[in-house]
Protein backbone atom coordinates (compact mmCIF):
# COMPACT_ATOMS: atom_id res chain seq x y z
CA UNK A 1 0.00 0.00 0.00
CA UNK A 2 1.48 3.34 -0.95
CA UNK A 3 2.42 5.81 1.89
CA UNK A 4 -0.50 8.66 0.79
CA UNK A 5 -3.18 5.27 0.99
CA UNK A 6 -1.84 3.93 4.02
CA UNK A 7 -2.04 8.03 5.47
CA UNK A 8 -5.60 7.95 4.59
CA UNK A 9 -6.46 4.58 5.80
CA UNK A 10 -5.35 5.97 9.46
CA UNK A 11 -6.85 9.22 9.16
CA UNK A 12 -9.78 7.57 8.19
CA UNK A 13 -10.26 5.57 10.61
CA UNK A 14 -9.18 8.61 13.44
CA UNK A 15 -12.28 10.07 11.92
CA UNK A 16 -14.72 6.82 11.83
CA UNK A 17 -18.10 7.45 13.11
CA UNK A 18 -19.66 4.29 12.35
CA UNK A 19 -20.68 3.20 15.74
CA UNK A 20 -21.24 4.00 19.88
CA UNK A 21 -17.58 4.18 20.57
CA UNK A 22 -16.89 7.97 18.92
CA UNK A 23 -19.06 8.87 21.28
CA UNK A 24 -16.76 7.91 24.24
CA UNK A 25 -13.17 8.92 25.10
CA UNK A 26 -11.20 6.61 23.09
CA UNK A 27 -8.41 5.42 21.98
CA UNK A 28 -7.52 4.85 18.20
CA UNK A 29 -5.24 1.68 17.83
CA UNK A 30 -4.82 1.20 14.22
CA UNK A 31 -1.57 -1.39 14.51
CA UNK A 32 1.52 -1.51 14.33
CA UNK A 33 4.79 -3.48 11.74
CA UNK A 34 5.63 -3.12 8.26
CA UNK A 35 3.32 -0.69 5.94
CA UNK A 36 4.46 -3.11 3.17
CA UNK A 37 3.73 -6.44 5.02
CA UNK A 38 2.94 -9.31 2.98
CA UNK A 39 1.58 -10.98 6.02
CA UNK A 40 -1.47 -9.35 8.12
CA UNK A 41 -2.75 -10.54 11.46
CA UNK A 42 -5.99 -9.28 12.66
CA UNK A 43 -6.54 -9.91 16.80
CA UNK A 44 -10.03 -10.06 17.84
CA UNK A 45 -11.97 -7.43 19.82
CA UNK A 46 -10.16 -6.49 23.32
CA UNK A 47 -7.06 -9.38 22.28
CA UNK A 48 -3.98 -7.27 22.91
CA UNK A 49 -1.46 -8.88 20.60
CA UNK A 50 1.71 -6.51 21.08
CA UNK A 51 2.22 -6.82 24.96
CA UNK A 52 1.23 -9.13 27.39
CA UNK A 53 1.00 -12.78 27.78
CA UNK A 54 -1.02 -12.69 24.10
CA UNK A 55 2.05 -10.71 22.68
CA UNK A 56 4.53 -13.34 23.50
CA UNK A 57 2.91 -16.14 22.89
CA UNK A 58 1.91 -14.62 19.49
CA UNK A 59 6.02 -13.57 18.86
CA UNK A 60 6.84 -17.31 19.86
CA UNK A 61 4.64 -18.14 16.95
CA UNK A 62 5.81 -16.29 14.57
CA UNK A 63 8.86 -16.86 15.18
CA UNK A 64 8.47 -20.19 14.79
CA UNK A 65 6.92 -20.02 11.03
CA UNK A 66 9.94 -17.39 10.40
CA UNK A 67 7.92 -14.22 10.95
CA UNK A 68 8.80 -11.42 12.56
CA UNK A 69 6.81 -7.49 13.10
CA UNK A 70 9.69 -6.36 10.29
CA UNK A 71 7.43 -8.37 7.69
CA UNK A 72 4.33 -8.15 9.35
CA UNK A 73 1.05 -6.14 10.09
CA UNK A 74 -0.77 -6.60 13.60
CA UNK A 75 -3.73 -5.29 14.06
CA UNK A 76 -7.41 -5.70 16.10
CA UNK A 77 -10.99 -5.66 13.90
CA UNK A 78 -12.11 -2.80 16.11
CA UNK A 79 -9.89 -0.15 16.09
CA UNK A 80 -11.36 2.00 18.84
CA UNK A 81 -10.46 1.44 22.29
CA UNK A 82 -11.85 2.09 25.53
CA UNK A 83 -11.31 1.51 29.42
CA UNK A 84 -13.79 -0.99 28.99
CA UNK A 85 -13.10 -2.26 25.73
CA UNK A 86 -13.87 -5.77 25.48
CA UNK A 87 -17.56 -4.80 26.66
CA UNK A 88 -17.67 -2.20 23.58
CA UNK A 89 -17.06 -4.92 20.76
CA UNK A 90 -20.04 -6.32 19.54
CA UNK A 91 -20.82 -7.32 16.45
CA UNK A 92 -22.03 -3.51 14.87
CA UNK A 93 -18.33 -2.29 15.95
CA UNK A 94 -17.03 -5.05 14.13
CA UNK A 95 -18.77 -4.14 11.68
CA UNK A 96 -18.56 -1.05 11.49
CA UNK A 97 -14.74 -1.50 11.45
CA UNK A 98 -14.86 -3.30 8.41
CA UNK A 99 -14.51 -1.09 6.13
CA UNK A 100 -10.96 -0.49 7.11
CA UNK A 101 -10.06 -4.62 6.45
CA UNK A 102 -12.22 -3.82 2.88
CA UNK A 103 -9.69 -0.67 1.82
CA UNK A 104 -6.38 -2.63 3.04
CA UNK A 105 -7.21 -5.07 0.66
CA UNK A 106 -7.99 -2.91 -2.35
Amino acid sequence: MSTSTWSDLMHACHRCQRCALCDRPTTTFFGVGAHDAQVLIIGDCGQSLIGGHNGTQLAQLMELIGLSRNNTYITAVVKCKTTNFARRCTRNTRRACHFCANRWHS
